[in-house]
């Protein structure tokens, strides 16, 4: 138990922990809103309409937010979904992430495509390609979510993240041992002594 578990305060950052998520369960279902307002709404209810005890706090609360739910005249759910999808349409289809030289050289791009290894194991043109000002992935609304080379996608019950994070060490290792082109203009090693080596990338 860590000073910041015990104080609840955790780290999270999405472009660390969503692509392991990814691997191994369905983003959307990660989405814990609705539950979220849900405490929200139930706090408020105890506020306002219990006498604090003990006893009966719990049974109110349950009680009046099965009441306030079933009175209500519409869905507020269905309503607030209604208006991200207006907006979805408004910003129109997601194309292809494409990164310059300049983003490539830095260090916080190596540790984005260290994430990614699975995909890059597969060799280039298959989820990505270089062009002329840096490299372009296959990941828009118009490209494929899956191609038979790989990757495979795991599942909650059979593998942890600690799993995934170990599977994506492997196999970009795999990547620098083989010699797998990288979309990449140099990138970092380190030995057994912690020390860094920067290797020219010719893609």
């Amino acid at each position: 138990m860590t000073r910041r578990k015990l104080f609840g305060r955790y780290f999270h950052a999405l472009t660390t922990h969503s692509p392991l998520l990814y691997r191994i369960i369905c983003l959307r279902s990660l989405n814990t809103e609705i539950q979220e307002r849900m405490f929200s709404q139930v706090k408020q209810i105890s506020k306002t309409t219990s006498n604090q005890s003990t006893d009966n706090i719990v049974t109110n609360a349950i009680k009046r937010l099965h009441y306030e739910e079933d009175s209500k005249h519409e869905d507020t759910i269905a309503v607030q979904e209604s208006e991200i999808e207006k907006l979805a349409k408004v910003t129109g289809p997601f194309t292809n992430t494409c990164f310059t030289i300049e983003i490539m050289k830095s260090a916080s791009y190596q540790s984005h495509i260290e994430r990614i290894s699975d995909y890059l194991v597969c060799g280039p043109g298959v989820w990505w390609k270089t062009t002329n000002d840096g490299a372009e992935f296959f990941d828009g609304d118009f490209e494929d979510d899956y191609r038979d080379v790989g990757p495979t996608m795991h599942h909650f019950r059979s593998s942890s993240l600690v799993d995934i994070d170990a599977l994506l060490l492997e196999q970009w290792e795999q990547c620098i041992t083989e010699n797998i082109q990288l979309p990449a203009v140099s990138i970092v090693t380190y030995g057994h002594e912690g020390a860094g080596q920067t290797i020219q990338l010719q893609n």
